[in-house]
């Protein structure tokens, strides 16, 4: 399990696409972007454009662990989930039928459930690709470097992928932190 993080535009998803081009022919690509508006739209069709066509990819942000997925990531010998930022962000706008009232966003009850959700689902992903016996590939956003975000939401967000990169980091065999285009093994 190999996570790889640094600040937005570091060159996490390119040091990651290198390091599992050569790891393996086989690579499953987990795109957990939701296409939700032109941006969005726009940063999809560059990934796409930069991933070898030899790939398969896989979208999607939950429900890893079913037998499914499992069998499916079977079939590759390595899997790259880009990236778990995105996949937080999904899992906690879904909590949300109704517009976010910053509020009451953050009681304590509603903030820990919201967490608890997010931190089953990597877990989840986590041990899928564990039993599927791959090289597991996880980008990620290291978020907690710059200021406090302003809005509770922001806060949360914030707090929750700080636990999740930790979660990863911890059961990972290495870590790489990229730096301006520049990767660090740190782990």
């Amino acid at each position: 399990m190999i996570l790889v993080t640094g600040g937005a535009r570091s060159g996490k998803s390119r040091f990651a696409e290198r390091l599992a081009d050569g790891l393996s022919a086989r690579v499953l690509y987990v795109a957990t972007a939701k296409d939700i508006d032109s941006e969005m739209t726009e940063r999809i069709a560059h990934h796409r454009r930069n991933r070898p066509s030899t790939w398969t990819t896989y979208e999607g942000y939950k429900q890893f662990e079913t037998a499914a997925f499992v069998d499916l990531a079977k079939q590759f010998e390595v899997v790259l989930v880009d990236c778990l930022t995105i996949l937080c962000t999904n899992l906690i706008m879904e909590q949300f039928e109704e517009p976010i009232d910053d509020n009451t966003l953050l009681e304590n009850a509603k903030a820990e459930a919201i967490e608890k959700k997010v931190l089953i689902e990597v877990n989840g992903l986590m041990n899928a690709l564990e039993d599927a016996g791959v090289t597991a590939i996880f980008v990620t956003n290291e978020v907690g470097m710059g200021l406090v975000p302003e809005y509770p939401l922001g806060r949360l967000f914030r707090d929750v992928a700080g636990r999740v990169n930790q979660r990863v980091a911890d059961r990972a065999t290495e870590v790489h932190f990229c730096v301006s285009g520049l990767p660090i093994k740190i782990k």
